[in-house]
């Protein structure tokens, strides 16, 4: 992932294709990059919590096993 600095200078453009790779989508408004900065930089934390949680991209990983 990386850093606040990093995504600060990246274009929209850029932003908006790094989200897409991860599915990410930003609270609030889609034209701004701000919107999508904030949404790239939490992304880590809210998987680290889903995992906790018993879900997100472990429970994903488990269900692909499943019907494999």
């Amino acid at each position: 992932m990386l850093s606040r600095e990093q995504l600060e200078v990246l274009s929209l453009e850029d932003l908006h294709a790094i989200a897409k790779d991860y599915s990410i989508h930003p609270l609030g408004n889609h034209g701004k990059r701000e919107a999508w900065i904030n949404a790239i930089a939490r992304f880590p934390y809210k998987a680290i919590d889903q995992m906790r949680d018993g879900i997100g991209i472990s429970k994903v990983i488990v269900h692909q096993k499943k019907w494999s």
